[in-house]
């Protein structure tokens, strides 16, 4: 509901019972944003996401923080998310609640109207929660605790692609499962006046039944189970030391599990995943089943002292000093396979529910063999941090808040090698005036940097360590299946398929023989530039007004600009040389990875927010936020957080103004989701029912976003119009890249729909005994079932592509004409799924009792 914050990040929350579309803050990248549950840093450690650690009913309170922030906090570029939890106190207090969802009470998605089908599943899902707080010894020693339990099994089904020769495909149900249990114990201690110890503990597991790593899945061969166990530990002691001294200090620790327990087959036929590239389709062994569990961990300390300080005519000071330390290591093992094989094909044949794979001799097979050549260590990332804040107070009309951080980074790869040192100043300014002295009329303008951390990808991004190498081989043995109009008895199954080209393979040498589409070796031609990386920041500056409304409300409006610099960029050249030869006499550029400032990213927002209660019965609030992102790389795409910009890789062979261009941040035509989002509006009120007995509160929310942008963008190959200055390009298809994206139209020049939507619910409270009371609460999301297009198909076809119908064209010196080089796909700017359309009606009962 913050003004400023958005939800167009990549889908792909990792370790969520429910992943979400992510938060977007300020117009940074999704993940660089901090989340914390009771100081504890609760962000994971890969796409940076807020992981679920906490339980909605034992939630003290949330506070949003999208600019202006204080030195205080620091590892973050986007905003900082602070959820506080209950304590115990010397009354006994609790709940307990039960929700209820059904798909069979939701409306039928709009994709799936349209297609004339139904599936809908009448298959009740449970959340239990409850909460108790109490005193272990009255005035010393309080206790809380909480649970929350959820069995949430989600009717999915495969829709395979009908491809030329499969006439009669059809979905392939199964039911995908999540339980999920937390745990959380709080103990609060007062052993002296003025000393509080808290000790705070939260533990998530969730089990996942029939997980796909990539859901468009043609069999269920391709599902597994999956164990995610989570936790959060947090040791907090304050205390009043003389008259205004004020001393804290905390460890904390976040302790993260992937345990994917899928078959652990390691022959070639069983253990092997294949994936279609024309349907974009995966059957076969799951993919990255069979490794040892991955970890994620992070452990914060803090200490902080504060004072209050007056100095007479220089004001009144609330003077904070700290120092923290944030490690966070990573153990990832990324086996791609449990044979280590994956076969790449063009056309799978789909009959009925069998799918069987079409091995072609021409060139479009590929089977690549996918090694750690490294076994996987910690990656460890330390960041080291001192602050000064000084928060002002120059008579009536003046005050400011004044600080000073100093972040310093100890990154190393999981090989070991040192990736940054670096340390860097972060000044935050904000002034204010109140003209009249009484607090209902505020003028301020501020200015910050905020500084964040070395993210793990980049610090494994010349590592070899956990990593797969990439050996590939056309396939050149018999054709198999290739006649996709053969009956279905004329067929070779998958497991035949497999044995048969594996039998070829073998034939030639198998792994031992030279690859003959292409090798590489993680780490082997990355490294990191001379003097290591550096944090990337953002330069933020602000101003608002504030007034008050009568006695009853406030209305603020702010205005935001933001300037983020030194984001990570890979440089290819020809300054940057090449590798000796590998074991199999491939020789390649070398890629260095750094920052850069030809990565633009920018944004500018006016926000607003207000709110206003009518009488004791109403009342209501709104947010709006206008907010323009601009820039010429995107940072981020699904199920892969931090990228490096290619702005400086192979520069001879790419031109800013077809390949960068600077405009509105979208999804550069491949990514469903675009962060540029111009008008963002809430507004909700609630109000209480008369009633003889109970109480009854109705409440709605309207909401309102703008359309997001997308454009066509193509791929293309530029290498025959330009003379190479010294690349290696071994094989054929290494080093050059064959392919660049090419921006047919400016960046959003299309949107998709405005999207409004209205959300009702009902709170109803009925006292029982003493203080306990008995409720209800319903709600209902998307009320009227508005069905607008959220995203769309974006393929643009060229030569690369669609070769037989469409010419290459020079990109240096000629325009591409549309139906000539380059044409729309038949669906682009078409639904295709029902992701693409926003959620339908849908429905949510919860019942309980609370004292």
């Amino acid at each position: 509901l913050a003004p400023g914050v958005n939800e167009n990040g990549p889908t792909s929350s990792l370790g969520s019972a429910s992943p979400h579309p992510a938060v977007m803050i300020s117009g940074a990248v999704s993940y660089e944003n901090l989340f914390l549950v009771d100081g504890v840093v609760v962000n994971e450690n890969l796409r940076g996401q807020p992981q679920d650690l906490f339980i909605e009913d034992a939630i003290q309170e949330t506070t949003v923080q999208t600019g202006r922030i204080s030195a205080e906090y620091g590892r973050f570029l986007g905003g900082v998310v602070d959820v506080a939890t209950r304590s115990g106190g010397n009354r006994p207090s609790g709940s307990f609640r039960t929700t209820f969802t059904n798909s069979a009470w939701s409306a039928n998605d709009a994709y799936d109207r349209s297609l004339g089908v139904d599936n809908r599943v009448d298959h009740p899902d449970e959340t239990y929660e409850a909460t108790l707080g109490f005193p272990v010894w009255k005035d010393r020693v309080w206790a809380f605790t909480a649970a929350r339990i959820a069995d949430l099994g989600q009717s999915m089904e495969t829709r395979p692609l009908a491809l030329r020769g499969n006439t009669d495909p059809v979905p392939i149900p199964y039911t995908y499962g999540r339980d999920e249990r937390r745990l959380e114990g709080k103990l609060t201690t007062a052993p002296a006046p003025g000393v509080s110890l808290v000790a705070s503990y939260i533990d998530n597991r969730l089990d996942e039944t029939n997980y796909a790593f990539n859901r468009a899945i043609l069999s269920t061969e391709s599902l597994m189970p999956r164990t995610l166990p989570n936790s959060l530990l947090a040791l907090n002691a304050t205390g009043v030391v003389s008259g205004s001294l004020f001393l804290e200090g905390q460890y904390s620790r976040r302790r993260f599990e992937i345990d994917q327990g899928g078959p652990d087959f390691t022959d070639p036929v069983r253990g092997t995943h294949i994936f279609d590239s024309t349907g974009f389709r995966r059957f076969g062994a799951p993919q990255f089943s069979g490794q040892s569990p991955s970890r994620f961990d992070n452990d914060t300390w803090f200490a902080k002292a504060s004072t209050l300080v007056s100095a007479g005519s220089l004001g009144e000071h609330d003077l904070r000093f700290g120092y923290e330390r944030f490690a966070e290591t990573s153990l990832e093992q990324n086996d791609v396979s449990s044979s280590g094989f994956v076969v790449d094909e063009t056309r799978s044949i789909v009959r009925g529910t069998q799918v069987f794979p079409s091995f072609q001799n021409d060139g479009s097979t590929t089977i690549e063999w996918h090694p750690i050549v490294s076994p996987a260590r910690e990656t460890p990332i330390v960041t080291d941090s001192v602050y000064v804040n000084d928060r002002v107070q120059l008579g009536r009309h003046w005050s400011a808040n004044l600080g000073l951080r100093w972040d310093k980074n100890d990154a190393r790869s999981s090989s070991g090698a040192l990736v940054s040192d670096s340390g860097a100043l972060s000044p935050r300014f904000d002034v204010r005036l109140d003209p009249r002295g009484d607090g209902r009329l505020l003028f301020d303008a501020s200015y910050g940097k905020y500084v964040t951390k070395i993210h793990p990808r980049l610090a494994n991004a010349a590592s070899s360590a956990g990593n797969p190498a990439d050996f590939e081989w056309k396939y050149a043995g018999p054709c198999i299946n290739c006649d996709v109009s053969a009956p279905t008895s004329a067929l070779l199954s998958k497991d035949q398929a497999l044995a048969q080209l594996f039998a070829w393979f073998d034939s030639i040498g198998g792994t031992a023989g030279m690859p003959t589409a292409g090798a590489s070796l993680p780490g082997y031609s990355t490294r990191i530039a001379p003097g290591g990386l550096r944090s990337p920041y953002a330069n933020e500056i602000s101003a608002g007004i504030e007034s008050a409304l009568g006695s009853s409300g406030f209305v603020r409006v702010d205005g935001l600009y933001r300037d983020y610099r030194d984001q990570y960029s890979g440089t290819i050249d020809t300054t940057t040389g090449q590798t000796p030869p590998d074991p199999f006499g491939n020789v390649y550029d070398v890629e260095e990875i750094g920052n850069s400032d030809r990565i633009k990213r920018r944004y500018a927002a006016l926000q607003l927010q207000a709110q206003y209660r009518f009488g004791a019965r109403l009342s209501a609030a709104a947010t709006y936020a206008w907010s323009h992102l601009t820039g010429n790389f995107i940072g981020e795409y699904n199920r892969n957080s931090a990228t490096w910009a290619p702005l400086n890789e192979y520069p001879e062979y790419k031109q800013a103004r077809w390949n960068s261009p600077y405009g509105d941040i979208t999804g550069e035509g491949i990514s469903p989701f675009s962060p540029d989002e111009r008008h963002r509006a809430r507004a909700w009120a609630i109000y209480q029912v008369p009633l003889r007995r109970g109480n009854l509160s109705v409440s709605a929310l309207e909401e309102f976003d703008s359309g997001l942008g997308y454009e066509a963008v193509g791929s293309i190959d530029p290498r025959p119009y330009r003379v190479n200055p010294g690349y290696a390009d071994p094989l054929g298809n290494a080093g050059i890249p064959g392919t660049v994206q090419y921006f047919f139209t400016r960046p959003g020049k299309y949107r998709t729909d405005d999207i409004t939507q209205t959300d009702v619910a009902l709170d109803w409270s009925l006292p029982a005994y003493r203080s306990a009371e008995l409720f209800v609460h319903a709600q209902v999301f998307n009320l009227f079932n508005q069905a607008g297009v959220v995203a769309v198909d974006t393929t643009v076809l060229t030569a690369r592509n669609d070769p037989k119908a469409l010419a290459p064209f020079d990109p240096f010196n000629d325009k591409p004409k549309a139906g000539v080089n380059y044409r729309l796909g038949p669906n682009f700017g078409k639904p295709t799924s029902s992701a693409d359309y926003q959620s339908p009606r849908t429905f949510e009962l919860g019942i309980g009792v609370r004292f």
